[in-house]
């Protein structure tokens, strides 16, 4: 398999599973998930572009649906259904004075640099020379349960990979790496996390290995499962005592 240039973080955290999981994820179609959909919405909203946003009153099947998607090509579509959530996350943050000063820079902007070789490319939320913010729509923005939603999703690799990436194209060395959570469901509350020290080395360490991975795989052209060869299944003794 050609590898894939630029490489993104969203197709790299894929290796994490497996790289056979990887390889599918570049042969298939990406679906549109709604929390795709409601992240670029938002966007439009806090960035004063709401001629780019467009409401469709059905439901998003059937002939009706894709007529509707084939006239509005160029904006964003969200649902009836979807408009509330859209809408109060986005006046959530409007109202949050520290995450709507974190959102003034550069918005969206895609880069690339190279990482031994590999062109690779991001796109950030929003940075400035000093800071590198990801706004990430979410069911639960306590701090007691998303850290274990950021571990398990890698979202410190992301915020490391993209920080890494400014410095390497010469547009901005970050010292803060900062993640806007607001839940998408009323009351819409917003949190403001900021990466540590340890959050970075932790997400460094894990873009680096998955990408030695990648590199490995495409230089042998295979690409595995979870494991190669027979695994001792090794069942835990306590479910012999049932």
């Amino acid at each position: 398999m050609q590898p894939l240039e630029p490489l993104h973080f969203s197709q790299l955290k894929h290796i994490a599973k497996s790289p056979l999981h990887y390889r599918h994820e570049l042969l298939s179609q990406r679906p549109d998930k709604r929390h795709f959909r409601l992240g670029r919405a938002i966007d439009c909203l806090l960035t004063g572009r709401k001629d780019g946003l467009v409401v469709y009153s059905g439901d998003r099947r059937g002939k009706a649906w894709k007529d509707f998607a084939a006239a509005n090509q160029g904006v964003e579509i969200i649902t009836k259904a979807e408009e509330p959530s859209v809408l109060g996350m986005a006046d959530a943050i409007s109202n949050h004075q520290d995450a709507l000063l974190l959102l003034v820079g550069e918005r969206q902007l895609k880069f690339q640099w190279e990482i031994a070789g590999r062109r690779c490319e991001g796109t950030p939320d929003c940075f400035t020379p000093r800071r590198v913010v990801d706004l990430k729509s979410t069911r639960c923005a306590d701090p007691r349960r998303f850290k274990w939603d950021a571990r398990k999703l890698g979202y410190h690799a992301q915020l490391s990979w993209y920080g890494n990436g400014l410095a390497a194209a010469g547009l901005s060395k970050p010292t803060e790496h900062i993640i806007i959570a607001v839940e998408s469901d009323a009351p819409f509350p917003v949190v403001v996390f900021e990466l540590t020290e340890t959050d970075l080395e932790l997400g460094t360490k894990l873009w680096r290995g998955w990408f030695e991975t990648l590199r490995t795989c495409e230089e042998s052209d295979e690409f595995p499962g979870y494991a190669v060869g027979r695994v001792p299944l090794d069942l835990p003794a306590f479910l012999e005592e049932e």
